[in-house]
């Protein structure tokens, strides 16, 4: 049954775990090992399903769709559960984390369509350029991560969209096909960058309102 453990505050003294089943079916939430209770049906979690905390605060469990993946929104008086899945800086990590693999895969597959030239690679237009850009992902990626940088993830977005545009092209142009799964993928991982973007922007106008205020 898999499950899932988020800390409330900094002190990790405030803990809540979520477990479930196939499909995000009797999803049980605890706060500090007390069950708060389970939701009764996947129509109820996707609806929205709020739970109270012994203090009074109000808990809502929600289960939404990024692109066509479920994901688990958990809100805490209106605002993101830290390192849930709507989380601003958990959606920034896992941008970072995208372009960290979308770069490491161009970079080794350009790698070997460098070293060792394949026609099938050759023909996606693979190869010294791949590495090259492999890096610029990785860096924009870390970029955007680090300093919390709106242009980082919206340059890489515009390259990785631009990018599979035109392997698409190539691969038509060869008498290949890219299939319906590589491109519903590449949608998924757009997503993902789209998201960091946000969650840079948010969490910068957050860091630029904090220092106006000290």
């Amino acid at each position: 049954m898999p499950s899932k453990t988020y800390y409330l505050d900094a002190a990790k003294t405030e803990v809540l775990t979520a477990k479930w089943g196939m499909f995000f079916k009797n999803l049980e939430v605890s706060y500090n090992g007390q069950s708060l209770g389970t939701v009764p049906s996947k129509q109820a979690l996707e609806q929205g399903y709020e739970f109270s905390l012994p203090d009074g605060r109000s808990l809502v469990a929600q289960l939404t769709r990024n692109v066509y993946q479920p994901e688990l929104e958990l809100r805490l008086s209106g605002q993101p559960v830290p390192g849930s899945a709507t989380d601003p800086r958990e959606r920034l990590k896992r941008a970072w984390y995208t372009l960290l693999f979308i770069g490491g895969l161009n970079l080794v597959l350009g790698l070997i369509a460098a070293l060792q030239p394949a026609e099938v690679l050759q023909s996606l237009g693979l190869g010294w350029g791949s590495v090259a850009e492999g890096l610029l992902y990785a860096g924009l990626g870390w970029w955007g991560y680090k300093r919390l940088s709106p242009a980082a993830f919206a340059i890489a977005g515009v390259l990785f969209v631009l990018d599979g545009a035109l392997m698409i092209a190539a691969s038509a142009e060869a008498g290949g096909s890219s299939g319906s799964g590589g491109i519903l993928m590449r949608i998924l991982l757009t997503a993902f960058i789209y998201q960091g973007f946000q969650a840079a922007r948010h969490l910068r106008a957050q860091s630029q309102l904090a220092s106006s205020e000290g």
